[in-house]
């Protein structure tokens, strides 16, 4: 009785499915005991290397998928019709998730990594060497502000370690620790980004309008930009006209969350805004181009 390549193919599938699962079941139990013990840090060794936080969301995906939130990244070429962008410009870096697979599995050529919480930036340093990625990625401790040198201070999470935020520019500070940080303009970090060949990646957690103030060059040549859009913390910081003012150049966005992303004017930002903000869902993540 023959059997048919196709029905080979579903079988091996289905096996591959089976051990991804059962590979799935050990990391969770593993990260648990992990967790479990006290240790703050760990290591992860699948298509690249990390030292992440156990008591973290970001440190957590990274260990039982290897990535974190990389298919954005991936989407948006995808959306731009490119195989890889030359720069890739990481704001909100943390330990490297989107940077080092980025440039290690041939989506960037380079990468300029920019992350302020000092910890974060250790690791993301040391993560970099760990993938041998040191002359590929050029990490930077700094804000990202509307001018240079200016001392901000950053409220630090003990929850999630990607979610460290920028004061609020209005309303009332978080009851949280903090520390001072040192601003730096996207223009003066990465004064001559190309919009055919260069992305902009950024994830501050509201503190775009300002991000964006600074980064005059880049806005006006219009090169892309992923980033969260998070009504609630952009809110501590601005209103939605002022943001949409400093975007204005840009014709429109894709939202990234959609099964298949469609074009759409930059007016339809109203709209997604108020959508956030109703629930289930707090954020959503756009293309702007």
């Amino acid at each position: 009785m023959k059997t048919s390549s196709a029905s080979v193919n579903r079988r091996w599938t289905k096996l591959e499915q089976n051990l991804a699962a059962r590979k799935l079941v050990h990391r969770k139990a593993l990260w648990a005991q992990i967790c479990a013990s006290g240790e703050p840090f760990t290591f992860v060794a699948e298509r690249e290397q990390f030292i992440v936080h156990t008591n973290d969301p970001v440190g957590e995906s990274i260990f039982l998928y290897g990535e974190y939130d990389f298919q954005k990244l991936a989407l948006a070429l995808q959306l731009l019709g490119r195989e890889y962008v030359e720069t890739l410009v990481d704001l909100g870096a943390n330990v490297g998730s989107i940077c080092i697979p980025a440039v290690s599995r041939g989506f960037a050529t380079r990468s300029i990594a920019i992350e302020p919480e000092p910890t974060n930036f250790l690791m993301l340093t040391a993560n970099i060497e760990l993938n041998s990625m040191q002359h590929k990625i050029h990490a930077h401790q700094n804000a990202v502000g509307p001018v240079d040198n200016q001392s901000i201070r950053l409220e630090l999470s003990s929850e999630n370690f990607g979610d460290h935020r920028i004061t609020p520019t209005v309303g009332v500070p978080r009851e949280r620790d903090s520390t001072t940080v040192t601003s730096m303009t996207l223009d003066t970090l990465v004064p001559n980004l190309n919009p055919l060949t260069d992305l902009i990646f950024m994830d501050v957690q509201g503190f775009e309008k300002f991000v964006l103030d600074g980064a005059a060059n880049a806005i006006q040549s219009r090169v892309p930009i992923v980033m969260e859009y998070f009504p609630e913390g952009i809110q501590e910081h601005c209103s939605l006209e002022d943001l949409l003012a400093v975007i204005a150049p840009y014709s429109g966005y894709y939202d990234l969350n959609l099964p298949v992303p469609v074009f759409t004017p930059l007016e339809g930002l109203r709209d997604f805004w108020h959508g956030l903000l109703r629930g289930p869902f707090p954020f959503g993540d756009i293309l702007l181009l």
